[in-house]
């Protein structure tokens, strides 16, 4: 039935090529590289965006349980947890995506995982969980 009346709107009698939209409204859709240079553009701008919870919690502006803590990043209980033990290991270095990750942050990232490794050794007791 729907694509009946979308027919008649864009095909039926005397109708010229109209989009096919009922609410006469069009809207334009954002590949990823559009929304890169768009978020690039309001950074330039706006300036920074604002703070992150993540940001927050390792300026400790934001209360957290932090399990473990070094130069290079930290580690917090999570506040809603989806498993008997769940922790959160974030860098102290901005990385927004892994996608935006660069070759020098290598090493970095290896320490993450090393560190929640360990973590999961000291902290778990039960032999089903898992690393994630």
């Amino acid at each position: 039935m729907y694509r009946q009346i979308l027919r008649r709107m864009t095909v039926g009698a005397g109708a010229k090529k109209a989009p096919l939209c009922c609410c006469r409204v069009q809207r334009h859709f954002c590949s990823k590289s559009d929304e890169v240079r768009l978020a690039q553009e309001a950074s330039k701008k706006y300036g920074t965006p604002a703070p992150t919870i993540f940001s927050k919690v390792i300026d400790k502006s934001l209360p957290a349980d932090i399990i473990y803590e070094d130069d290079k990043c930290l580690a917090f209980r999570d506040i809603s947890p989806q498993a008997p033990v769940h922790f959160l290991v974030i860098p102290r270095v901005l990385i927004p995506r892994i996608s935006e990750a660069k070759d020098d942050d290598t090493e970095l990232l290896g320490h993450l995982l090393v560190v929640a490794k360990m973590l999961q050794r000291k902290n778990v007791y039960r032999k089903d969980t898992e690393l994630l």
